[in-house]
């Protein structure tokens, strides 16, 4: 199967144990923006997709390359 962007950013954030809440608290979009990229409604861009990255701890490119290599991944400290 096929990931998708959504299916990156829903992995991501189980995998960080953080809710849509917690990106809506830090800023990165409005809950509507947030709901429609983890249904695969819209693409997360421009200065929105590097806030979504840095609060995931990911590069901007995994989130929209789909390779889903962890080398990908960046330090969120």
């Amino acid at each position: 199967m096929i990931e998708t962007i959504a299916d990156r950013i829903k992995k991501r954030m189980d995998e960080l144990g953080i809710k849509q809440v917690h990106l809506i608290n830090k800023k990165v979009a409005s809950k509507g923006t947030i709901s429609l990229w983890l249904s695969g409604g819209a693409t997360p861009s421009g200065d929105r997709l590097f806030k979504l990255a840095k609060e995931l701890g990911v590069d901007a490119n995994w989130i929209l390359g789909g390779d889903g290599d962890t080398s990908s991944r960046i330090d969120s400290s």
